[in-house]
């Protein structure tokens, strides 16, 4: 059996803004909750193979990790796969839009190995209760940010 996990989430901000903030790495500790570090020079641009490292907590577990770009199509798509770490996944980004929004979505696939003794179904609600969290939190950033920046200030006195 593999883990095969698909999440989606519609944030209600323009693609190119959804797209730009979600796929830089000096980003990625603002909107994933267990994400302690990440080994990325600020303001690098993302590109095919260039290598990501992330330090997170997973099932009680202290876990470093790193991703590879295998595939980027600016403003649609990005693929990672895992080059070190303890889950072997190749995780693909997809945006589109939807509804006057975008819809984000995350795909992970990876072989049937154990993850400290979980068996794979166990690993892969995991990481779908995982990313689902993640996105909503990347939903309420995006969806808050653009409102503060689009909204009129209220001057009180």
């Amino acid at each position: 059996m593999e883990v095969d996990v698909s999440s989606s989430v519609l944030i209600d901000r323009p693609i190119n803004e959804v797209f730009e903030y979600s796929t830089k790495p000096e980003h990625a500790r603002e909107w994933y909750k267990n994400l302690d570090s990440v080994d990325w020079p600020a303001g690098r641009p993302i590109a095919v193979g260039s290598r990501v490292k992330f330090v997170a907590h997973f099932l009680g577990h202290h876990i470093v990790s790193t991703y590879e770009v295998t595939d980027l199509s600016p403003g649609s798509l990005l693929v990672v796969h895992t080059v070190e770490g303890p889950l072997s996944l190749e995780t693909r980004y997809a945006w589109e839009r939807a509804w006057g929004g975008t819809k984000m979505t995350v795909e992970s696939h990876g072989p049937s190995q154990r993850f400290s003794g979980f068996s794979a179904p166990f690993v892969a609600r995991a990481i779908r209760h995982e990313t689902r969290k993640d996105l909503r939190h990347l939903k309420d950033i995006l969806e808050r940010r653009g409102l503060s920046a689009t909204w009129p200030a209220h001057s009180h006195g």
